[in-house]
């Protein structure tokens, strides 16, 4: 199912940068005008910007549980503190300038990519696959599908990001190998997570790690990431509205 989902994403994708090359437009809005009138940009714009502050929100809520694990912090000043922080970057307007941000983002969740992957295969190696593994479970699928479509998040930043490389006209040869390694990345991941737990894993995998000094630098260092990546997932909802 994820890579049907996936390759709907890319297909998509293509035929974005498709109308991009052809009508010279760099805007989600504009490009939806050209297509289909006043109404398809209004739409576009209203359910970008409804789905970049629901990513946002996700994100806030997100670290609010991670922190409330580590050192029992209230969801209200753990959420005032992240405001804090958030709000004087949200003002930046420029792609550049969240580049180094976001690339220190994801090297931190790469790395606690790797952490729980060690973490799960030593489990499964130590204690064998959960014996609660089922190939399908229809009360949950509808909530897979919503977290599976959820994961594609950057789609509205694929021309922002285009736009600002030296070479544009390579994007999508750069891009395409990269979305299928993150793809099957996806996949390995929750397959080797249910493995281990099968319907005892955690909605958030990093729960499911052990209480030790390493799982505890990895939550922390997750939430960093997730606070400098907020940025540059606002970015589209703050030029639109």
């Amino acid at each position: 199912m994820y890579a049907v989902l996936g390759t709907l994403s890319y297909i998509c994708i293509w035929l974005l940068l498709d109308c991009r090359r052809k009508t010279g437009i760099a805007s989600f809005g504009k490009i939806a005008l050209e297509a289909s009138g006043k109404p398809g940009m209004i739409a576009v714009d209203t359910s970008l910007t409804i789905s970049q502050f629901g990513i946002v929100t996700s994100y806030i809520v997100f670290v609010n549980k991670v922190v409330a694990t580590l050192c029992n912090v209230p969801p209200s000043v753990s959420t005032l503190a992240q405001t804090m922080i958030m709000m004087p970057l949200s003002f930046i307007r420029q792609l550049k300038y969240l580049a180094y941000p976001n690339l220190a983002a994801d090297l931190i969740i790469l790395s606690a990519l790797i952490v729980i992957i060690v973490y799960n295969s030593k489990a499964i190696i130590a204690t064998g696959p959960s014996p609660y593994v089922v190939a399908f479970r229809p009360q949950t699928c509808g909530l897979f599908i919503g977290t599976a479509v959820f994961s594609f998040e950057g789609i509205p930043l694929i021309l922002p990001v285009r736009d600002s490389m030296q070479e544009p006209e390579h994007f999508l040869s750069v891009f395409t190998p990269v979305f299928i390694l993150v793809v099957l990345l996806f996949i390995s991941f929750g397959l080797l997570g249910y493995a281990d737990f099968g319907h005892a894993v955690a909605d958030t995998a990093l729960d499911n790690l052990p209480s030790d000094a390493l799982s505890g630098t990895v939550k922390i260092s997750f939430c960093f990431a997730l606070m400098c990546g907020m940025p540059l997932m606002f970015l589209p909802s703050a030029h639109i509205v």
